[in-house]
């Protein structure tokens, strides 16, 4: 039962909380004042929406540094990466399309943040007793290295 303050004019306390104010259609009381309250709240909180947004920091780019290294007369620049390459793929060689030509191997190269696959080609020998020394990755204090492949005299 709801407790209601006593009647100003006097008499009983009316326990019936909908009472009409003489006059008027709209009801009075504690019903009234609740059913706003109620109301009101609900359209508050129906528009108080929270969405919290967590957005992760994005991942540290690898630090990559560039050596020069000099490999007789074929100075080269190198690329220093923190993470070791994918292992190579096997390629089929295909036949030599002539007998001065020397099949170069398939290599990962580090482009723009991650491995690209350079695919194996044939060069012709700068001549006949050019010795080619393939290309390859080493592993370093710093990261891994590509060490390019070149002919030797």
């Amino acid at each position: 039962m709801l407790w209601m303050p006593p009647d100003p004019r006097g008499g009983p306390q009316n326990m019936n909380p909908t009472r009409q104010i003489p006059g008027s259609s709209r009801p009075s009381g504690l019903n009234f004042s609740l059913s706003a309250l109620l109301a009101f709240g609900a359209g508050f909180l129906a528009g108080c929406r929270h969405t919290t947004v967590v957005q992760a920091p994005a991942p540290a780019a690898p630090t990559v540094v560039i050596e020069k290294e000099d490999h007789g007369a074929q100075a080269q620049n190198q690329v220093i990466v923190p993470e070791a390459p994918p292992p190579p793929r096997e390629e089929t060689v295909p036949e030599a399309p002539s007998p001065d030509q020397y099949w170069i191997p398939g290599h990962w190269e580090y482009q723009n943040g991650s491995f690209a696959w350079i695919t194996g080609h044939y060069e012709s020998r700068p001549h006949a007793d050019a010795v080619y020394v393939p290309g390859h990755w080493e592993q370093r204090a710093n990261g891994w290295v590509y060490v390019q492949g070149y002919w030797k005299q």
